[in-house]
């Protein structure tokens, strides 16, 4: 199903696929808005109660080269999910207040990844699970890339996201115009339920059932901010 600013991707996710309960059918819309956004609607159902955790993950860099180091991030998250040596989160909860995950104003990520952090170590950089205050479709995130003046917001009604600044990338991708990207080349911000949900029960709950089926809303919107 298609428009000129719409197209729908459906699929169905037969009971005992890859050991997941359930018959599951899964839509994700996207769709171009007059106010300069990428909305994406997530929805799936399923005849039997199964776990449903879905995201998007693409790689932004808005200066549209080189490295992410001059971004700007002002992340609304004043909570974080630690991990373990395997990148699990462990079950706690932390405040983001005088820690490096600290964004509640505009911060250099260059600065942040000179931190030594043990949890930026075990991640080679951020990638870790971010909490979303509030409910309901709400802006999180606003990104600048100061040299170009480009903005990128995101809002979404998940209860949290995965914050993931592309350090991890080694050896560097080449992309199919001969660029690398590789190390500090991009940023994520994938929002989901908490990774590890089904093993910690102090984490929201991320399973569906019939009469309880999954629907989801993020928007990026993408802007110039004059210097």
């Amino acid at each position: 199903e298609f428009t000129d600013s719409r197209i729908v991707f459906s699929r169905i996710s037969l009971d005992g696929e890859e050991g997941y309960p359930g018959n599951v059918r899964l839509l994700v819309s996207y769709s171009l808005s007059d106010e300069d956004g990428l909305r994406i609607d997530y929805s799936a159902e399923s005849d039997q109660t199964t776990p449903i955790n879905l995201t998007n993950h693409s790689y932004f860099n808005l200066a549209g080269k080189g490295s992410i180091l001059g971004h700007r991030f002002n992340l609304h998250s004043d909570q974080f999910l630690p991990v373990n040596e395997e990148q699990i989160p462990t079950g706690q909860i932390l405040s983001t207040k005088d820690t490096v995950f600290d964004f509640n104003q505009f911060r250099l990520i260059g600065d942040k990844l000179k931190n030594t952090d043990s949890q930026l170590k075990i991640g080679k950089g951020f990638d870790h699970h971010c909490v979303i205050p509030g409910s309901g479709l709400r802006t999180f995130a606003q990104v600048w890339e100061p040299d170009s003046g480009r903005t990128m917001d995101v809002l979404s009604d998940a209860a949290g996201f995965q914050f993931f600044c592309g350090k991890a990338m080694d050896p560097p991708v080449r992309g199919k115009n001969g660029q690398e990207y590789g190390s500090q080349s991009a940023f994520c911000i994938e929002t989901q339920g908490f990774p590890n949900s089904l093993n910690q029960s102090n984490f929201p709950s991320i399973l569906i059932d019939p009469e309880n089926p999954f629907r989801s809303t993020t928007i990026y919107r993408f802007g110039v901010k004059k210097i």
